[in-house]
């Protein structure tokens, strides 16, 4: 029987968010409301890797650490929700979509799915960076949930420092594997504001340099 589970298993790399409180709370009660299902089994996130099926865990883990190696950790902000058909059902979804802060998204997407994760990319889907926050079967009821949403003109600021590895069966999600991406110091991509970090998931990195070969910032001696 637990074979048969792994074998539905998929992995994924999910972005766990540093938030306030007050919008980590505010998000889940969203979700709490709009989203109970995946409300139960996941906390709000972004999805960089979207479920493969196709490769070994331990060679999963392995790449996207190589991938990560010289990523750094960045700033966004939340101001808007949109709609998105689902691709795998009937649903229609809420996310909660970043202004600034959405070409590092874009770019570390694209930077995964390179090499052995190369033909798991869906091109005929287009990478949204978002967190979903509602869903439901009526897309007017969805349409609802959003204007609400943008009629408080929200401005939800967050930071992206680690990224999870997870296999997730339907049911359950369980982290197999953490990056801590480098810490941005000073110059564009720095930290805005001061966040309450009702759960702080930062890498306090002892030295960081510049690395020579990509030019970011790289807590890694083999970059």
């Amino acid at each position: 029987q637990r074979k048969r589970a792994e074998d539905h298993m998929s992995l994924l790399v999910l972005a766990y968010p540093v938030l306030s409180s007050t919008d980590y709370q505010w998000i889940q009660a969203i979700r709490a409301t709009h989203d109970p299902q995946y409300y139960k089994i996941i906390a709000p996130h972004f999805t960089l890797v979207f479920p493969v099926e196709t490769l070994a865990q331990e060679r999963f883990v392995a790449h996207i650490k190589q991938q990560t190696r010289c990523v750094h950790s960045f700033r966004f902000v939340l101001r808007c929700a949109v709609l998105n058909k689902d691709a795998f059902t009937a649903d229609t979804q809420v996310f909660l979509a970043p202004d600034e802060g959405y070409s590092p998204f874009v770019k570390l997407h694209d930077r995964l799915y390179l090499g052995p994760l190369a033909t798991a990319l869906r091109l005929d889907l287009p990478f949204i960076p978002h967190m979903g926050v509602a869903r439901a079967g009526d897309p007017h009821a969805c349409k609802c949930i959003a204007e609400t949403v943008n009629a408080q003109d929200c401005a939800i600021e967050g930071r992206v420092n680690t990224l999870d590895m997870v296999w997730y069966d339907g049911t359950r999600v369980e982290t197999v594997g953490q990056v801590h991406l480098g810490e941005w110091r000073g110059g564009v991509g720095t930290a805005g504001g001061n966040l309450q970090q009702d759960r702080v998931r930062s890498g306090n990195a002892s030295r960081v340099r510049s690395c020579v070969s990509c030019g970011h910032y790289c807590l890694s001696e083999q970059c």
